[in-house]
């Protein structure tokens, strides 16, 4: 996979008042070309211009330098398109923000009203390598919610997540555990899957 290039993309063009040496043509046309730096295919950073004339009638080609053209006079800037690698990051970035805070507020609602079959995935402090784990809701009262951990602990979200979604009754541990509902909303909660959500059995 290529990580950066470099390369010439095409920009702006203008037309001139110039007579082709070749067919007598009076209006030729300026082409700028930008060379851009490139992250994974999306241009970033217009470093360079290059530019070239051609005849709108018969196409032939000349060096601009050939007809003393006064290159800063025509104003040709980077086009939008030299930056449009920036615009997409942005615009990624800001989904991943809204995406997160949709799920920060999706786990504090359900943590204030835990329903029975619903499969948590927080991150444990205790265990750096593999933080996160997976339990499900097997028992609700006034004070206290029970538990069924899962039986393995994973060192990726995703990973623990992608189980969780998947869980059967053999994934987890017999034990029950007790934890009030204060504790509950106090743990670093994830991923909180409802029950209508999740594939537990």
């Amino acid at each position: 996979m290529i990580l950066y290039s470099y390369g010439p993309q095409e920009g702006s063009t203008k037309t001139i008042n110039a007579k082709c040496s070749h067919c007598g043509a009076e209006t030729m046309a300026i082409t700028m070309f930008q060379k851009v730096f490139s992250l994974f295919g999306l241009p970033i950073i217009p470093y360079s211009k290059s530019y070239s004339l051609h005849c709108l009638n018969c196409n032939s080609n000349y060096d601009p330098n050939t007809y003393n053209i006064d290159i800063k006079s025509l104003k040709m800037n980077y086009t939008w398109k030299a930056f449009i690698g920036w615009v997409i990051i942005i615009a990624f970035f800001s989904w991943l923000q809204v995406d997160s805070d949709k799920n920060v507020q999706k786990i504090a609602a359900y943590a204030q009203s835990p329903q029975i079959e619903d499969v948590v995935v927080y991150k444990s402090k205790d265990n750096s390598k593999t933080p996160y784990i997976f339990f499900k809701i097997i028992k609700i009262d006034s004070e206290k919610v029970y538990l069924l951990a899962s039986k393995y602990a994973y060192n990726k979200l995703h990973k623990a997540y992608l189980e969780a979604e998947d869980a059967v009754q053999s994934d987890f541990d017999t034990e029950v555990v007790e934890i009030t509902k204060d504790g509950l909303k106090n743990l670093q909660v994830e991923k909180w899957i409802r029950k209508t959500q999740a594939k537990v059995k």
